[in-house]
């Protein structure tokens, strides 16, 4: 190369399979002269968003009898940071459960198992741009073979690229006898426990996200409490930078994120032992601790 020359090189690079996040591209060059080598570098960074995907399955009402009819409400929402091309949804009717039809988005299949069970599959309900949600509801009628009616239901969405991301919900039926039959608690699944968004919303990340000086692209969600740990380290350090460590507010912050790490492992206890209801609470109260604690820190930080 002679002097001002300028050569350009381009290229494309593919990201693996379920890499998401911030990633540093380095590019080296070295130049040989008679009068000896030369180097320089550079960098480059590229934000890969990630795919998610949440299905949250309820029942009115939660309680049957025979020949009773309850209605199916399940909820599909794009929760990640890219569109979902085709969505699937699968739901299991147990023997305790015959389907009644009146579904809102028509099933492509229908099928009544050898072991009673019956599965309802929409093969694409997609696509879902990012945050939209669709809502899928039907009936089906209690028969009585069962006295507790466990009701699954599973969502896959695949991204533009990548492998596809899926999420399940299941809910209850129970069989009353008398008049009044009283309701029972939802029984919640590992994947409904692991829900971030139960404990903040993307505005409120959105808001803490202004407030501090690191760029933060992607919030990590995927930990066993829901902690976005990385925007909560950094409202941490901004607050102790400004001096605002001795905030009340910011104290009361702090134990709040450690109550919320017990509660989660309460949690966590309690449904490995079958009490789902407890669990449903602690999870509940953990995600709210959670979300004060963001709130307290914004505030402290937010104040002229």
């Amino acid at each position: 190369m002679d002097p001002t020359d300028t050569k350009i090189v381009e290229f494309q690079a593919t990201v693996d399979a379920g890499r998401i996040g911030t990633f540093i591209n380095r590019a080296e060059v070295i130049g040989t002269s008679k009068i000896g080598d030369v180097t320089d570098s550079d960098t480059s960074t590229v934000g890969v968003k990630g795919p998610a995907i949440n299905i949250t399955k309820s029942v009115d009402p939660p309680w049957g009898k025979n020949g009773f009819n309850n209605e199916f409400t399940l909820i599909i929402k794009n929760t990640g940071e890219v569109i979902l091309e085709s969505v699937t949804v699968t739901d299991t009717l147990p023997k305790g459960l015959t389907y009644a039809n009146l579904a809102s988005i028509i099933p492509d299949s229908v099928i009544v198992n050898t072991d009673g069970t019956t599965t309802i599959e929409w093969n694409d309900i997609g696509p879902l741009a990012i945050g939209e949600s669709k809502t899928i509801k039907f009936s089906a009628k209690f028969n009585g073979q069962e006295i507790n009616s466990i009701n699954y239901a599973t969502t896959e969405g695949q991204p533009p690229n990548g492998d596809p991301v899926s999420n399940d919900d299941q809910v209850e039926i129970q069989k009353h006898p008398g008049i009044n039959p009283k309701e029972t608690l939802r029984i919640i699944t590992k994947s409904y426990m692991k829900r971030c968004d139960l404990c903040y919303t993307q505005e409120l990340i959105r808001e803490a996200k202004l407030l501090i000086s690191k760029q933060i692209t992607h919030v990590e969600e995927d930990n066993a409490c829901c902690m976005p740990e990385d925007i909560i380290e950094e409202l941490k350090i901004e607050t102790v930078r400004k001096g605002l460590d001795r905030d009340p507010r910011y104290i009361k912050a702090l134990t709040l994120l450690e109550k919320s790490e017990r509660l989660c492992k309460e949690a966590n206890e309690a449904f490995s032992k079958g009490n789902y209801g407890l669990a449903q609470r602690l999870t509940k109260e953990k995600c709210e601790a959670i979300a004060e604690a963001i709130k307290l820190m914004i505030e402290v930080l937010s104040f002229k």
